[in-house]
């Protein structure tokens, strides 16, 4: 398997892994949700013109391997462009993987094969080089390539374009190159600018740049490339000769690089979110989308509103924007703690937990009163469960002693009558009257309800105070 077909297995196998579940991608009605793995949401589609916007349609082809699956393709290109991945938002992006630029020497410095990396992807113009996550790398030994973009029209300029992007890269030993350096000996790399719509290289050697006598270093390489996905070798100054240097001049050297997109509809012209939604086709439809303008080239791009999550390009039967339970991912609410995160639409508010308030959810009570506070409520439970302690013996105690002085046999006569203490109490005032004492009690006078009067004996025995003994007057 050719290393350039190995890297896409690769790329297509991690991309698939982390997209089996394609249920969640937004197509227009009836149109195929992915292909090989990789999502196809809209304005990409497959298929029927229905299924996707002017210019963003991807074609589903063989990937040529034993096992005959798929791969995602850029349509109307001029070779096979193989797509990674496709985002509608937050970011409007396309991971895509192209082929690596080169040229290559015999010993005396004639140039034996080149390919200038001119692919066709942007025919509808909807993509842009992506100059925040690519850039350029030169890969020789006396060597000048540079890209340039945006040709200037009409007009005095200096430049036919409005800029040019490149390094410089040699060597005069093969012992210079070393592994993971890329300043200028065998390799060097630059950001590239906005605006960039192709990877055509310049590439010069003649004169000053003559690769004669340079047979340890026989070809120059340059590509634009995501950062952080390549890291250069020594080796590959040598190791990724074309084995075949006529036409068609392909390297099997390929490279994943990200491309912004945006609506820049050609039969209209390109236009700004202040004209876009008055216009025909305009492609903010959801609910809850909002129109941003590029900033990478003219045109806009839609993305939901704050609050709200998904394709802002269909309308609400094919998933739309949508309501974000921002209480279901802590970093996307700001509730603090001691706080409850309750959701709404479109938005969250926190609730402040009992005992707490205030825009941080502060306790009420400081810790130390709190403390404090705490300290003093168990202390009261606990005097409150003693004192019903207490009384409950006291009560004990009384029946004890009432049925002790025949109190079940006064029970079950029908003649007499039994007085509470609270009624003992108010027909003596409180024991406010003696009228006399002995060894084994008081007396005290009281008046019973129909004015009758009587002596009321109390035990003076602190163990059998409910012993009391009425006695009526004859009066």
């Amino acid at each position: 398997m050719s290393p350039s077909l190995l890297l896409l297995v690769l790329l297509l196998a991690a991309t698939a892994a982390a997209s089996t579940d394609d249920s969640s991608v937004s197509v227009m009605p009836g149109c195929q949700r992915s292909c090989g793995g990789v999502g196809i949401p809209y304005p990409f589609g497959i298929g029927d013109e229905a299924c996707f916007r002017q210019g963003f349609e991807i074609r589903c082809m063989n990937n040529g391997s034993a096992g005959g699956g798929e791969i995602p393709v850029l349509a109307r290109t001029n070779q096979t462009i193989p797509v990674l991945s496709l985002s509608v938002a937050p970011l409007p992006e396309a991971r895509v993987l192209l082929p690596v630029a080169w040229q290559c020497f015999n010993s005396t410095g004639g140039r034996t094969g080149f390919y200038p990396g001119n692919v066709n992807f942007n025919e509808a113009g909807v993509y842009r080089i992506s100059n925040i996550y690519n850039e350029l790398y030169v890969i020789g030994c006396n060597t000048l390539i540079y890209v340039k973009g945006v040709k200037n029209q009409g007009g005095a300029s200096r430049f036919n374009y409005k800029f040019y992007s490149g390094c410089v890269s040699v060597t005069n030993d093969t012992d210079d190159p070393q592994d993971g350096a890329c300043a200028g000996l065998g390799c060097c790399h630059v950001d590239i600018p906005p605006g960039l719509t192709d990877t055509t290289m310049s590439m010069f050697g003649d004169g000053y740049w003559s690769h004669a006598d340079q047979e340890f270093c026989p070809c120059d390489y340059a590509f634009i490339v995501e950062k952080g996905s390549y890291n250069f070798s020594a080796s590959d100054l040598t190791t990724h000769v074309p084995s075949n240097q006529t036409t068609p001049q392909r390297v099997d050297w390929s490279m994943p690089l990200r491309l912004d997109w945006a609506i820049r509809d050609s039969d209209s012209g390109s236009i700004s979110c202040a004209q876009a939604d008055s216009k025909p086709g305009y492609a903010c439809r959801s609910s809850h989308s909002e129109c941003v303008d590029s900033t990478n080239g003219p045109g806009y791009f839609c993305n939901c509103t704050k609050g709200y999550e998904g394709n802002p390009y269909v309308d609400g039967g094919g998933g739309g924007c949508t309501d974000v339970n921002e209480c279901e991912h802590p970093e996307l609410n700001s509730c603090p703690s001691g706080s409850e995160c309750i959701d709404t639409e479109g938005s969250y508010k926190c609730r402040c937990k009992l005992g707490r308030r205030g825009k941080d959810c502060r306790p009420i009570f400081p810790a130390p009163a709190a403390a404090i506070l705490a300290t003093l409520v168990a202390s009261s439970c606990l005097a409150l469960l003693l004192w019903f302690i207490y009384k409950d013996r006291k009560r004990r105690i009384k029946i004890a002693c009432f049925d002790k002085n025949g109190g079940i046999i006064l029970k079950e006569a029908a003649a007499i009558v039994i007085f509470t203490e609270v009624q003992l109490k108010k027909i003596t005032n409180n024991y406010s009257t003696r009228i006399g004492k002995g060894a084994f009690g008081t007396v005290f006078l009281g008046t019973i309800d129909d004015k009758q009067r009587v002596a009321v004996k109390r035990s003076n025995d602190e163990d059998n105070k409910g012993e009391v003994e009425v006695q009526f007057s004859k009066g």
